[in-house]
């Protein structure tokens, strides 16, 4: 299987003797939004989460769990795929038949209010640039 893995994707054979692959990438993705959706999301079909705060929720995931983020392309595909196994669905603006667990809000407040502060102690230019380059010693 991993070597199936690194050479571009997992075999799948189909009733109709045509092989099908699921690249790497596709894999690795599904994974990571499988692990993020069961402890972060609870399925509930009248909820929707807009596509900017899941990907958002995911990154604060990512962070938490000391993974190397996916690209947000690669995430919003595997998370659509994962939204309609599970009964949900993706509209333009926000994935359907999910919402964030209460304790996972939380988290994500408390991470939004750090930010807020240490962009708040940062400079002009610091904020233009996206960094802390204008430290020098």
């Amino acid at each position: 299987v991993a070597l199936a893995l690194l050479r571009g994707g997992m075999v799948r054979p189909r009733e109709d003797k045509r092989r099908v692959t699921r690249p790497a990438r596709f894999q690795i993705a599904m994974r990571h939004v499988q692990s993020f959706a069961q402890v972060c999301l609870a399925m509930h079909c009248e909820a929707k989460v807009r596509l900017g705060d899941m990907y958002a929720g995911y990154l604060v995931w990512a962070a938490d769990s000391q993974l190397e983020p996916l690209l947000r392309s690669d995430f919003e595909f595997a998370m659509s795929d994962y939204i309609d196994i599970h009964g949900g669905g993706r509209l333009l603006s926000a994935y359907v038949g999910c919402r964030f667990r209460p304790e996972f809000i939380l988290r994500m407040e408390e991470v939004r209010g750090v930010e807020v502060k240490k962009r708040l102690g940062m400079s002009l230019e610091q904020l233009l640039t996206g960094g802390d380059y204008g430290q020098r010693s």
